[in-house]
């Protein structure tokens, strides 16, 4: 007599299928936190990227304005005006009587640079690197302090550092009134990142 054997259909126990996805959820978690901190860090590359793109513009476009010096534009066609704040903070002031306007259809002109922050009666700043235009009058006209916000064109937001050094062909000068220099350095900073532009404006 032949006895039949009953076999079970293989399955898996429901502690075989905890430990599974137990195991499943350890690989995934491994896995992702490694990629997850690689996304966070690669976008901060970019993000300080973007930042040094934005001063190094700037500052390349403020130097080839300064290229664009006019002879009319008095003894004194570029200023440089130091200006010191605690902290080893430079909010410097660059005066050019240039050319430079005359490529937004606009007459040759003082132009005029700086850091412009809130303050007594300019609570309405928006903090930044400005530009003003203005016709008609040379850099030695200019009051620095005089500026008005409403009047100039914001280049860069939230920058809090503008330092400019001239060499006038013998060395480095932070205060300047004169000619067209040789070469000027422009640095700009914001929240803690800066940049530094080296260029040559005249020749030796």
């Amino acid at each position: 007599m032949r006895t039949q054997r009953r076999c079970g259909n293989p399955a898996f126990t429901l502690i075989e299928v905890l430990v599974a996805i137990g195991l499943i959820g350890l690989v995934a978690t491994i896995a992702v936190g490694p990629l997850v901190a690689l996304v966070i860090r690669l976008e901060a590359v970019q993000n300080d990227y973007a930042a040094e793109t934005v001063l190094s513009a700037a500052a390349r476009s403020i130097a080839s304005d300064c290229r664009q010096t006019l002879p009319q534009g008095g003894e004194t066609p570029l200023r440089s005006i130091r200006r010191s704040l605690p902290g080893d903070r430079r909010l410097d002031v660059l005066l050019l009587w240039t050319g430079a306007p005359l490529t937004r259809g606009q007459p040759a002109a003082t132009e005029a640079f700086a850091v412009l922050e809130p303050g007594p009666f300019r609570e309405a700043v928006r903090p930044g690197l400005y530009r003003w235009t203005l016709p008609g009058m040379r850099p030695e006209e200019v009051l620095a302090e005089r500026l008005d916000p409403a009047g100039g064109t914001l280049l860069v937001k939230n920058a809090d550092r503008f330092a400019v050094r001239v060499f006038d062909g013998r060395e480095w000068v932070e205060d300047y009134s004169g000619v067209l220099p040789a070469g000027i350095s422009i640095e700009l900073g914001r929240k803690g990142k800066s940049v530094v532009h080296v260029d040559t404006l005249a020749a030796f």
